[in-house]
């Protein structure tokens, strides 16, 4: 049994690692944080900045109090054998000079989400080296591909327009050159896995393809091949403005210190994204 890793988050990654390594992974229940073996893959998460407009205590409760209790129930039970590999996001640099942006940089993050995924990872950080468990860190770059069942305008938006304009409906797309680091869930879930296995404890890695895609080029591109469905350009909203980044590429040199390959590409990606929209 403790051969095997404790799943906590089983959401649109989550779901994706049991599918490719079902036989290795237990999934705990929501609030069940007494993990079953001192192995833990970490996902338990809010997943954007504007649960501030409505639901102000959320990203606190979810990425740091939760996170207390599930480390707190680690060390009663596993102690130093506790091995912790964390979700985090790209989402913790903030606005950055200089792209790609490597584990090193300082971060800088913004909006209620941002600001409580680093503070998690700091506390994450001082908490198993104060009770020498073993963790690291993954920083993910945005996500996309297969079925994400919550994907939306706030949450994997890429993946939600390209679904709207596959059903032939209008999108609201932002007209400025914003650009992000895609890739794979596939992909994202085998990174994962290998930096469980190679990774020192300790360590941070950012966990993406080190490539930009302007997210307006790659939607228009998308609706000339579709031929349906409509896109109204709009300006960046104001609270955009101040809690989201607008240029981000990943530094993913020490990701392929450790062997990782990527076996699908962007194109590749917004075919199954278009195949599962239908």
């Amino acid at each position: 049994m403790n051969s095997k890793i404790s799943l906590f988050g089983n959401g649109y990654i989550g779901k994706e690692f049991v599918r490719q390594f079902g036989d290795e992974v237990i999934v705990q229940d929501k609030f069940d944080y007494a993990s079953r073996t001192p192995k833990v893959l970490y996902g338990i998460s809010t997943v954007h900045n504007y649960h501030v407009k409505d639901k102000p205590y959320l990203d606190i409760d979810t990425n740091l109090t939760t996170l207390v209790t599930f480390l707190e129930n680690m060390r009663r039970i596993h102690g130093e054998k506790s091995d912790i590999t964390f979700l985090s996001s790209w989402f913790v640099y903030g606005r950055q000079d200089f792209v790609p942006v490597k584990e090193t940089a300082c971060c800088n993050p913004t909006g209620f989400y941002s600001v409580t995924k680093y503070a998690a990872e700091m506390m994450l950080a001082s908490y198993c080296e104060t009770y020498n468990m073993k963790y690291r860190i993954l920083r993910l770059c945005n996500v996309i591909g297969g079925v994400d069942e919550k994907a939306d305008r706030k949450k994997n938006a890429l993946q939600h327009m390209i679904t709207e304009l596959v059903n032939d409906r209008k999108i609201e797309l932002y007209d400025d050159f914003v650009y992000r680091d895609y890739m794979d869930v596939r992909d994202v879930v085998r990174a994962i896995k290998v930096a469980m296995i190679l990774s020192e404890s300790g360590e941070i890695i950012n966990i993406g393809s080190g490539y930009a895609k302007i997210v307006k080029t790659v939607m228009q591109g998308v609706h000339k091949q579709l031929g349906v469905g409509k896109i109204n350009l709009i300006p960046i909203p104001e609270f955009h403005k101040k809690v989201q980044t607008d240029k981000m590429v990943l530094d993913v040199k020490k990701l392929h210190s450790l062997g990782f390959t990527q076996k699908y590409s962007f194109k590749d990606t917004i075919e199954d994204i278009i195949k599962h929209a239908k």
